[in-house]
């Protein structure tokens, strides 16, 4: 792991980030088709083509990608205004969708470090790797209020966050949504079950945790 993972340019660069998915992808999205999930996408995430003619939003590292009927257009925003501008909307969340978890401060410098953004985009490509062997056919979305990568299959949700209050790391989580028989203690935490990037360092780590946390969810009281 590299010292990006454990620093305040994480942490800034995964706030940029979560702000340019909750006040702009999210956003541009919805305005086209009522929806606000994203997805990853190579450097980072974006959302899936959308809308006609096709448009996708996407952000790579420290740029923003814009396609329209096929032409890409690339740049990289220093501010959520500059980032909506180039989209050609107004920054900020859809109203009446979800409380936002970010401020939406459209002229606060956004502070993407590339080491840090490659990482978390690493984090994320692992995540929606270890997710498809857990689940092919349950396809993973990123939402943008939590930031965190997810799919719920017989009912208990799988996902990868990029950290946040609860756990100031990028880590892996499994959530039942009801009580379970857990003699051992696998789900010890308030929320279910979570694993931090130091403890799952690979796709098979990661689809090993899931597979676990899936087989200690099938037990019942």
């Amino acid at each position: 792991m590299s010292a990006a993972m454990t620093s305040d340019v994480l942490v800034a660069t995964r706030e940029a980030w979560h702000r340019l998915a909750e006040h702009v992808l999210a956003p541009a999205r919805y305005a086209v088709d009522g929806h606000i999930s994203l997805q990853v996408a190579p450097g980072g995430f974006g959302t899936p083509e959308v809308g006609t003619p096709a448009m996708r939003v996407a952000v790579d590292g420290e740029q923003l990608v814009v396609v329209r009927d096929g032409r890409e257009v690339r740049s990289a925003p220093r501010t959520l205004r500059e980032a909506a501008d180039l989209v050609g909307i107004e920054p900020g969340a859809p109203d009446g969708v979800y409380p936002p978890a970010t401020p939406c401060h459209p002229d606060e410098p956004l502070a993407i470090d590339p080491a840090a953004a490659r990482e978390l985009a690493d984090w994320y490509r692992l995540g929606a790797e270890a997710l498809a062997d857990l689940a092919p056919d349950e396809p993973a979305r990123l939402w943008p209020e939590h930031f965190d990568l997810g799919i719920s299959v017989d009912r208990v949700n799988y996902g990868i966050s990029p950290g946040d209050a609860v756990i100031g790391e990028p880590y892996a989580y499994a959530g039942p949504w009801d009580a379970l028989d857990d003699p051992d203690g696998f789900f010890d935490r308030s929320f279910g079950a979570a694993r931090t990037r130091r403890e799952v360092r690979s796709v098979a780590d990661l689809a090993a945790f899931f597979r676990t946390a899936r087989d200690h969810s099938r037990r019942t009281p």
